[in-house]
């Protein structure tokens, strides 16, 4: 018999305070022993703490398209086909023609054939999962004649396949300028990530960790400045790390996983909170840490236990 869906939407509400929160509202039927659908039965979760991280991370991709566009290199990323998929603002002007005609194209429709030919080559190479660099002397439309190092990156993605290269092409006088510049823009990455509601760190197979945002060191009661170098068995206990160990195993093994999990904190005490565990691979596709996403799910928790608690009571 047919009955009535399961939905999902998001919401914004403002509460008697003024303030506004966004919700997730979500129903699903119930259904008799007959097949009937009796009733609706739904939640509301507050994920206004989630919106703000999806917000914020959108914002992280706007900046760094700024950052991108502002630094006085070639940047682009070419998928398996030889075509570009992006390419910043100094590629443009290189060229000389809007980035929308040049995205699509194959390396060989848009560069000279020695040039085209010499980069599939390099590019084959990391296509294959090792960087590689290459330098060549490239006529402007000025006229000049400059030497450029360009570097081939691979994009390793989650299931260890790669998708694509970043290419980076820097006029070689000019390369202090472009380090000076991305030191500046990992200061302000992290000024992105200090002020989003998650917990965000990155631990290395030693599980030491090598970067703690604010969240997660508030929580804990210490400085962020001051983490990097300690070990996960610093602010966890042991009963806790028994908790998390098999999570911990099959990420460093190479699976990315997510799983719920009760914790205490010195400041906030005792929450539920959603892990996500993903590998970071190196070149070689060997996992080389983990990067830890924690969301604080307690609204959700508390909805789902009193709606258990309704459906008993039913």
């Amino acid at each position: 018999m047919e009955t009535a869906s399961t939905f999902s939407l998001d919401h914004r509400i403002i509460r008697p305070d003024g303030t506004m929160r966004v919700v997730d509202l979500r129903s699903e039927p119930v259904i008799d022993a007959n097949g009937e659908q009796i009733a609706r039965r739904g939640t509301i979760q507050d994920i206004t703490e989630r919106h703000a991280v999806e917000e914020a991370l959108r914002a992280s991709q706007r900046q760094l398209q700024v950052i991108t566009d502002s630094l006085p290199a070639m940047i682009s990323y070419v998928d398996t086909d030889l075509r570009y998929q992006s390419v910043n603002k100094t590629y443009e002007e290189f060229f000389q023609r809007p980035r929308e005609t040049i995205i699509g194209m194959r390396i060989h429709d848009l560069v000279e054939a020695d040039v085209a030919s010499m980069a599939a080559r390099q590019i084959q190479i990391a296509l294959a999962g090792t960087p590689t660099s290459t330098d060549v002397t490239r006529t402007y439309p000025d006229g000049l004649t400059r030497d450029m190092s360009f570097n081939i990156i691979p994009d390793r993605q989650r299931d260890g396949k790669i998708g694509g290269v970043f290419i980076l092409g820097i006029d070689i006088p000019e390369r202090k300028a472009i380090e000076d510049a991305l030191r500046t823009s990992q200061n302000e990455m992290r000024t992105v990530l200090d002020n989003v509601a998650a917990t965000i760190s990155y631990i290395d197979t030693n599980l030491h960790y090598r970067f703690v945002n604010q969240a997660l060191a508030t929580m804990l009661g210490l400085v962020a400045e001051d983490m990097p170098g300690m070990s996960l068995h610093d602010v966890v206990n042991e009963q806790m790390f028994k908790q998390i160990e098999p999570w911990l195993n099959r990420a460093m093994a190479g699976e990315q996983v997510a799983f719920d999990i009760e914790r205490t904190y010195p400041v906030v005490g005792t929450r539920d909170m959603n892990l996500s565990f993903v590998p970071d691979f190196d070149a070689t596709n060997t996992v080389q840490g983990l990067y830890i996403l924690g969301t604080d799910v307690t609204w959700r928790k508390t909805a789902e236990e009193k709606m258990r608690v309704s459906d008993t009571r039913l």
